[in-house]
């Protein structure tokens, strides 16, 4: 994830998802942020009522995002609690340091494409700007089960349909399963995990 390839085009395969998080700049706010590959152009997607697009409403749908690539799999728990806002400096201009001790960092400059339904899709112009970081972040089990369960209880808020006969329950425990087996020393990505499990169940009025 992250090389310096002028436009960010290898941080993923064409039509696959990359987890990022994003800073809009001017703004002291983040959130996590899926990016996708589609014809060789990066582009992501905001449901209505997501605090991102409120934001990009403010600019007529136009958007400077710094996205992070991050090395630890807990910062995107403390961006979607809006934690990480206090654990990043802020340069004059409303962007982010780039904290290279982080992860990996790109420029995004957003421009919405199209409303369809309940959400807006953008486009990165120009692609994404490599600013670099701490280079490329080995993937692993707990890192993609935490982002899954950050999903579902994202789109749960957010009252988006998760489809007809999914057993989003079974899931997300086996989700929470999954963080507890793959990371077994890390006591606080584990609490995450149980807290994230215990927040959809209530969402779902099964605590």
């Amino acid at each position: 994830m992250g090389r310096e390839d002028g436009g960010g085009k290898g941080l993923v395969g064409e039509g696959v998802w990359a987890e990022l998080i994003a800073f809009p700049c001017g703004y002291r706010y983040t959130m996590p942020l899926g990016v996708m590959v589609r014809g060789g152009r990066q582009v992501f997607r905001l449901y209505r009522g997501v605090g991102l697009l409120d934001i990009a409403a403010r600019s007529g749908y136009k958007l400077v995002l710094r996205l992070l690539a991050p090395r630890l799999p807990h910062l995107f728990v403390e961006s979607y609690f809006h934690r990480l806002e206090e654990k990043v400096s802020w340069e004059d201009d409303g962007c982010p340091r780039t904290d290279v001790s982080m992860g990996y960092w790109f420029e995004c400059k957003a421009v919405a494409e199209r409303v369809e339904g309940d959400s807006y899709w953008f486009s990165c112009d120009g692609g994404l700007k490599p600013l670099g970081g701490y280079g490329l972040t080995v993937y692993n089990r707990a890192y993609g089960c935490i982002v899954e369960l950050l999903i579902i209880h994202s789109k749960l808020k957010a009252g988006v349909t998760l489809g007809e006969g999914y057993d989003l329950l079974s899931h997300a425990r086996m989700l929470a399963w999954c963080v507890e087996r793959s990371a077994p020393g890390d006591e606080v990505l584990k609490g995450y995990a149980r807290g994230l499990l215990q927040g959809i169940q209530e969402l779902v009025g099964e605590a």
